[in-house]
């Protein structure tokens, strides 16, 4: 019997827009969607009221919330996060013995020089992509993550924050920290979402290109080029560019070296550094270098 599998996202361009983050790579993110969802048969619900005085991030609780009142599972994958072989399936997730279902970050946490047993205890979950299966434990999880309003950080650098901030994932960790018991609710997974230099294909579902605000290393034409090439291959359902890290990169450096708010160069998203200043893999016989804690943010 087919499972009852819904997906859940949304994207929202910010007033002021300073890099190509939800204009382009959250627009090319619901195109992936829509698409992946009409191969596999799964309702897909993007779009979502936004929640008064919060962080955009915020409002998919009470999304997620409201669609698990209608299915048995909800995924939910943010709109930076793309499907790069539409063919595979969300189901070998989904697991009746578990509520939530998050992907393990241990190669993340390694790669930033972060120790495991740390990274597992400090941030037991990733709401970039993640699935919850309806039960009166997750709503009332939602439930209590949506209150954690002293957690909420006013926007303090003008109108582009709509999405800056502390999330729903802070919200939600909080929430499962408070009934330690909770945990085993949680599955923890393998090949649900990938970093782009992590990413494997087959076996990874999703690319989370996530991040925002990074330093200026891409010419400006060149990152031009590089948008046009990717958005013509999410339009196409594949195949896509080989290159993830410049696509990454074009997606969330500032569009302009003189951008006051700048999140740091490539080792900050877990890149090498190639000659000329942009984001490259390590080499294979190398290990990276400890990037330390990398962004824990909503974008």
């Amino acid at each position: 019997m087919k499972l009852d599998v819904a997906v859940a996202t949304f994207n929202v361009v910010p007033a002021q827009n300073l890099t190509a983050k939800y204009d382009r790579l959250g627009e090319m993110g619901l195109v992936n969607r829509r698409m992946w969802c009409r191969r596999h048969g799964y309702p897909l619900v993007d779009s979502a009221p936004l929640p008064g005085g919060r962080p955009a991030c915020w409002g998919k609780l009470a999304l997620l919330a409201q669609t698990l009142g209608r299915h048995e599972w909800v995924l939910w994958a943010d709109s930076d996060a793309l499907v790069l072989e539409l063919d595979l399936g969300i189901e070998r997730f989904c697991d009746g013995d578990f509520d939530l279902v998050t992907q393990s970050m241990d190669g993340v946490h390694a790669a930033a020089g972060v120790p495991i047993e740390m990274g597992r205890a400090r941030w037991p979950v990733n709401t970039g992509v993640f699935l919850l299966r309806s039960s009166d434990w997750t709503l009332d999880l939602l439930r209590r993550a949506d209150a954690k309003t002293h957690l909420v950080q006013a926007p303090a650098r003008g109108p582009w924050d709509i999405w800056d901030g502390i999330g729903d994932q802070e919200a939600l960790i909080e929430a499962l920290q408070e009934r330690p018991d909770d945990l085993r609710r949680v599955s923890v997974v393998d090949g649900l979402q990938a970093h782009p230099r992590l990413y494997r294909p087959g076996r990874d579902l999703f690319v989370h290109f996530w991040g925002n605000h990074a330093a200026h290393r891409i010419p400006p034409a060149e990152a031009e080029r590089t948008l046009d090439m990717w958005e013509l291959a999410v339009q196409r359902g594949g195949p896509f560019p080989a290159d993830l890290p410049t696509f990454h990169w074009a997606c969330i450096q500032n569009r302009a070296a003189d951008v006051p708010f700048n999140r740091g160069g490539p080792e900050r998203f877990l890149y090498g550094v190639a000659s000329d200043g942009r984001p490259c893999g390590w080499p294979a016989q190398d290990p990276p270098p400890k990037c330390g804690v990398p962004p824990i943010c909503s974008e």
